[in-house]
């Protein structure tokens, strides 16, 4: 994990704007940054925005982008964060590995902590700075990644701490991240008012995964991989053994089993667990079913099982969760009757 701060000691962040970046992204770096400056009242974290030479950098929208400073004047940082978008020019490394390698050796009490969003990482594993690490990247890059650098551990999270390195999907993604990072950092406390502010309900962890399509991540060399998890969506219910998955897709189910490992990092079992516990999470938000029919509607028999599998899961009993998502909209209703 990175490492912890100082009571009083500033986090100085450098973003790192390539051409192509996600403007999406960047605020959601910036935003919850800045809030945590302006709720403390103390300037915990501080950024600054770079580019490669010149003064803007052009977003995916096409909107040139003003920066603080180009890479050959910049300060030191305790984190760098790679800002790419959906196309990332590898051409960048020339100017941008050397950059990082000087301040990666740079002699400090602590290692320059690397960061990266959306396609990010692909740019940072191009330059072998993710080699050993577990790392995550927009599910556009899941298989190319996964094919080009064995050497790196791609997963499909929304977001990866390991040490030094923190990787995100991009998007609403890298919010959750840089909440999580705040957390860390001061506290849940802060964190939690911050989360409030942005009206941000849930702050999703590293155990959340993409929702991606399947042939995205896993490409279309493994139509039996595909079609047993098409088969566990369409069958929550009543869920499908491992052994009749297997039979069902026309594999042996030591095989189905050694497919999940390569190419999930997990078993039959605990993908299938995981869409129905998710499945259940969304009944609980968006309906008033009881506990008991969602437990049943997802394939858990008994609700005591289904409550410590949800609980363990999510780290949050469903019933509290539930209970949390009706205070909060009784908030909202209270403040919006004193604004009418």
């Amino acid at each position: 994990m990175l490492r912890a701060l100082g009571q009083d000691t500033c986090y100085r962040v450098g973003l790192v704007l390539l051409p192509g970046f996600s403007i999406m992204s960047l605020a959601s770096v910036i935003t919850p940054l800045n809030s945590a400056n302006r709720i403390s009242g103390r300037q915990l974290y501080h950024w600054t925005t770079l580019s490669l030479a010149d003064e803007r950098v052009l977003s995916a929208d096409g909107m040139p982008y003003p920066v603080d400073t180009p890479l050959a004047t910049a300060a030191d940082f305790d984190a760098v964060i790679i800002c790419a978008g959906e196309s990332p020019q590898l051409t960048c490394t020339d100017l941008l590995r050397p950059w990082l390698l000087a301040r990666l050796k740079q002699r400090r009490s602590y290692p320059l902590e690397l960061g990266a969003l959306d396609a990010g990482s692909y740019v940072l594993a191009h330059m072998r700075l993710l080699d050993g690490y577990s790392c995550t990247v927009h599910w556009d890059y899941l298989t190319v990644m996964r094919e080009s650098f064995p050497q790196v551990e791609v997963t499909n999270k929304l977001f990866v701490f390991d040490r030094n390195r923190f990787t995100c999907a991009g998007a609403t993604a890298t919010l959750d991240m840089m909440l999580y990072l705040i957390c860390y950092h001061q506290g849940g406390e802060l964190c939690a008012a911050i989360s409030e502010q942005l009206n941000c309900e849930r702050i999703r962890d590293e155990q959340d995964s993409q929702r991606a399509p399947m042939q995205n991540y896993l490409g279309v060399g493994q139509p039996q991989l595909i079609e047993a998890m098409a088969l566990m969506e369409a069958n929550l219910e009543e869920p499908i053994t491992t052994a009749e998955l297997a039979l069902l897709v026309g594999v042996s189910r030591r095989h189905l089993e050694r497919q999940f490992q390569k190419y999930l990092q997990t078993t039959p079992t605990r993908f299938y667990l995981q869409l129905r516990l998710q499945r259940a999470q969304q009944l609980l938000r968006q309906t008033n079913m009881v506990l008991l029919e969602i437990g049943l509607a997802c394939g858990f028999a008994n609700k005591n099982y289904f409550c410590k599998c949800y609980r363990d899961f999510f780290g949050t009993p469903p019933g509290e969760e539930r209970r949390n998502i009706q205070g909060a909209a009784a908030r909202r209703s209270v403040i919006t009757s004193v604004l009418q």
